[in-house]
This record gives structure tokens, C-alpha cells and sequence, in this order.
């Protein structure tokens, strides 16, 4: 997500949901989540981020720019960073929860805990036969493409690692996982790793959810009334919300993106 995925504050999930209110009817009162992200100076890069924990997993991540000098996030909220523990709230689209308290912390760390070493009288076991263990399917991350002539994939992340095969300019990838400096991809009938210099991250936009119009509809450049219009939408035009902010959606619109009132849609 170019990231996409500065503090969204709109309750996306409740405008969605409630068509305009009439009369004085009871507001219920929605738990609000909180998730946090931690971004360390060269550790994490815009190539290999740092993701938001919990509820925020897939809404956010951040990264330091080197050339820039700066930190930044981006995602449910697109902002720079300018010190650790700032706050932000943000839509998340999840039953139970319309927003989340999202705190950013740079190059936190943790600790270490000092345990007492326990003495323990030793144990003498019948040795056991295992059965292959059989690695689980794990859950793409996001698509890339190859952007060299040829990228070897390895048994692990490292240039050790033995090869597993190569892959050519612009082939299709799948992220598993990414760790310092390489992503895990799905290869073959198992996964193998490759540099992530090697490899462009797609540019793709999450859809949080869909919706209609509930009457006809400007959509603007901004999310502002004083944003340049760049058409209409006719009442019950289906639409993808692919971000909330300040009372207005970022919708797709055309081979683009554009914003249009909240108040005015209705989630499918």
C-alpha cells in the first residue's frame, strides 16, 4: 500500500452503517481499540516496514527514509513522524470497533527480564520417533515483481543460503514474510527467500468496504468542500471506500481516486 493504508478521525464503520438519523434517537457508546507501531532507524525501510500491532495489523505501517531524514507512516493515517509516543485515532473496519487509538513509538526497546536459573533434576526419556513436519500455508503479505535480470531464490535468508532456482525479470511474487533485507516467497510447492532490493512491491490500495450513494454526490480532489470537483455521482452509485477521514471518503473513482462526503453513503 502506498501507503495508504494525518490522524483519521471519521468513525467509518458507524456513518456506514446508520442512514441520516431523525429525531433524537440514543447514540451507543463504541469501544475504542488501541494498537500501536514501533519504527527503528535502520531496521525498517519503506522496502521492509514496520506493521502496526493487533487490530492495526494490515491498516498501518511505517518506515525512516534515509534521504529524507524523517520517519514516517502511512496507511489509515499518511504522516511524518516528529516524535516517539504521538497519537493518532484512526477508522478500523472490524466489527465491534469503529476507531483505534494508534500510538507511534521510534526505536523503542524493550528490557531484557532476568530469570533465575532453575535447577531441575534430569529427566531420562525413551527417544521418539516424529513424523515430518509438514510447513503450513502461510498468508500472503502483499505481490511484487522481479526488477533485475535474474534474482536467485535461497533456503534462507542469507547469500549462504543454497539455491533453490532463479527467477527473471518481472515474474510475480508473493510476500510471506520479509526479514532483514529479504522477503519469504512462495516458490515451488514450498517458499524460499530472495533480496528485497530485487523485488518492487505492487502498488495496490485496500478496500475497506463498499457502499451507496444516498443522493446525488460530488466528488472532490480533497477531502474539503473547497476541493476542485472532479464530477457527480448519481443516488445509489456504488462506490470502495479505501480510506475515512474527517467526516469524508476516499473513494475509487475512474482510473483514480477521489473524496465525497460521508454523511451521503451507505455501506452495502
Amino acid at each position: 500500500m502506498k501507503k495508504v493504508i494525518s490522524g483519521l478521525t471519521a468513525t467509518a464503520l458507524i456513518v456506514g452503517i446508520l442512514s441520516p438519523m431523525v429525531g433524537h434517537a440514543e447514540e451507543k457508546t463504541i469501544p475504542l481499540a488501541k494498537c500501536e507501531i514501533n519504527i527503528i532507524k535502520g531496521k525498517h525501510t519503506k522496502q521492509s516496514p514496520a506493521y502496526g500491532s493487533g487490530i492495526c495489523k494490515d491498516l498501518v505501517e511505517g518506515f525512516y527514509s534515509d534521504s529524507a531524514k524523517v520517519y514516517r507512516v502511512s496507511g489509515m493515517v499518511e504522516t511524518q513522524v516528529n516524535k516517539s509516543g504521538q497519537k493518532h485515532i484512526i477508522g478500523v473496519p472490524y466489527d465491534g470497533y469503529s476507531e483505534a487509538e494508534l500510538t507511534i513509538y521510534l526505536n523503542k526497546t524493550e528490557t531484557p527480564k532476568t530469570e533465575t536459573p532453575k535447577t531441575e533434576t534430569p529427566k531420562t526419556e525413551t527417544p521418539k520417533t516424529e513424523t515430518p513436519k509438514t510447513e503450513t500455508a502461510l498468508k500472503v503479505l502483499y505481490k511484487g515483481k522481479v526488477n533485475k535480470t535474474t534474482t536467485t531464490v535461497r533456503d534462507s535468508n542469507s547469500t549462504k543460503g543454497k539455491s533453490l532456482g532463479t527467477l527473471k525479470k518481472n515474474a510475480t511474487v508473493e510476500v510471506v514474510e520479509s526479514k532483514s533485507g529479504w522477503y519469504k516467497i512462495k516458490h515451488n510447492k514450498g517458499y524460499g527467500w530472495v533480496v528485497t532490493k530485487d523485488v518492487t512491491k505492487n502498488s495496490t490500495v485496500k478496500v475497506l468496504y463498499k457502499g451507496k450513494t444516498t443522493s446525488d454526490l460530488n466528488v472532490r480532489s480533497t477531502n474539503s468542500t473547497k476541493g476542485k470537483k472532479l464530477g457527480t455521482l448519481k443516488k445509489n452509485t456504488k462506490v470502495e471506500v479505501v480510506q475515512s477521514k474527517s467526516g469524508w471518503y476516499k473513494i475509487k473513482y475512474k482510473k483514480d481516486y477521489g473524496w465525497v462526503s460521508s454523511k451521503y453513503v451507505k455501506k452495502s
